[in-house]
């Protein structure tokens, strides 16, 4: 592994974004170059709490610098698909706080963007549970009326997106093991509690 961090950049740090910057922020092997907020009292937390990271309004820099490898979306989701779209045309690698975008055709856009440019984008998924019967908990959640979504049928590695890449099932195991065992649960103000 090499000693350079990975250099980072997020996005938007308004409910969820603190939450992110903490955590990238406390990998070893990371650093949190920037976070642009155009919100002052975003940006004036940012660097109460996290000094090491610049706070910036626009987030022109972070495309333009070179050494950000990777992004983090944590914006109002109107705004995931112009955000990782420029992002992925700058060769970054882009983590969205979900959804990924608010349409299908967005969704499938940044894929082809990310193909093309041998990139990764993907969501984070934060109310995941693992379960040897999956299927069959969908279908019971069905029947009281609690939609739930398969966000990867299969893990990210075996994704037609990331052929090129010619991995195996045996370079990730666990994930390929796990893949018909996750389901991510609907949480959202106003769900009912039943």
């Amino acid at each position: 592994m090499s000693s350079d961090p990975l250099v980072l950049a997020q996005i938007g740090c308004g409910y969820w974004g603190p939450n992110l910057l903490r955590n990238f922020s406390s990998l070893p092997h990371c650093e949190m170059r920037y976070v642009a907020d155009p919100c002052a009292e975003r940006r004036a937390f940012v660097q109460d709490n996290f000094p090491k990271t610049l706070a910036i309004e626009s987030p022109d820099v972070v495309f333009d610098d070179p050494d950000v490898a990777a992004m983090i979306v944590a914006t109002p989701a109107a705004r995931h698909f112009a955000v990782a779209k420029r992002a992925l045309e700058a060769g970054k690698h882009v983590l969205f706080e979900k959804p990924m975008a608010t349409n299908a055709s967005e969704v499938d856009e940044l894929a082809r963007c990310a193909e093309r440019g041998r990139l990764v984008v993907m969501a984070g998924h934060t109310y995941v549970i693992r379960t040897e019967s999956r299927d069959a908990l969908q279908a019971h959640l069905a029947e009281a009326g609690i939609a739930t979504l398969l966000n990867y049928p299969e893990a990210l590695p075996f994704y037609p997106a990331y052929a090129y890449l010619g991995h195996t099932l045996d370079d990730f195991p666990v994930a390929y093991r796990n893949q018909s065992r996750i389901l991510p649960l609907p949480l959202y103000p106003g769900m009912p509690l039943r």
